[in-house]
């Protein structure tokens, strides 16, 4: 989390969207290599294949995170003059925090923010997201009142 004098900037960070890959990619590939390796101690199949369709199903899932960190990386949030400002591939969205009915962390490195309208908006790969939960939950209070 940075910190400006106007406000609270936040960003997606490297070292969390790479930890988060290498935890999930090595889960994943157990999750493949196990039903594997069972089904080559049935048959004769190649022992090298135990160890490849797993590897390039992990690989191809790997992608997809790689994809979706292209997309977020250069995202930014800011709260300033109550609004929350995200500026973002798509150009610069300003939501009143008015509008947002809760901010709840989830999957460990995600916030997720829930509008009144019932729209949801997830911030990714956040070094803090409970701290960061907690202070866009602050800054709503007084909207609230």
């Amino acid at each position: 989390m940075d910190v400006a004098p106007d406000g609270l900037i936040w960003g997606p960070k490297r070292a969390v969207f790479v930890r988060r890959t290498l935890v999930l990619g090595a889960l994943t590939f157990l999750f493949f290599l196990i039903p594997s390796v069972m089904i080559a101690r049935s048959g004769d199949l190649f022992p090298l294949s135990n160890v490849l369709m797993p590897l390039v199903l992990t690989l191809i899932l790997a992608m997809d995170d790689f994809n979706r960190w292209r997309q977020v990386r250069s995202e930014r949030w800011e709260i300033t003059e109550g609004k929350l400002i995200h500026d973002g591939v798509d150009g610069r969205a300003m939501i009143p925090l008015s509008e947002i009915a809760a901010v709840k962390q989830r999957f460990g490195t995600a916030v997720v923010i829930r509008l009144y309208s019932g729209q949801r908006i997830m911030m990714r790969y956040l070094a803090d997201p409970a701290r960061i939960a907690q202070q866009l939950n602050r800054a709503i209070a007084p909207d609230r009142a």
